[in-house]
């Protein structure tokens, strides 16, 4: 179940990693971040492969944001 709601999840937060607004920025990172926590690194990580090996570089360039900010 957490890891569908993960998959849904992850493509309508990733756009506030990049935004201008400092505090859609944070509030991106603490969604994401509560996100890792609770689904697991694994399951993070098994619905961030497909864009992580994606061949369209705007694509992989787009999820480093997400991949690397819930570490934080």
């Amino acid at each position: 179940m957490l890891a569908r709601i993960t998959h849904a999840a992850l493509p309508s937060t990733e756009p506030l990693l990049i935004d201008e607004d400092y505090y859609a920025r944070v509030e991106g990172r603490e969604i994401i971040s509560n996100l890792a926590k609770a689904a697991g690194l694994a399951t993070m990580i098994a619905n961030m492969r497909p864009e992580i090996d994606s061949p369209d570089e705007v694509r992989r360039i787009a999820m480093w944001p997400s991949v690397l900010w819930p570490a934080c």
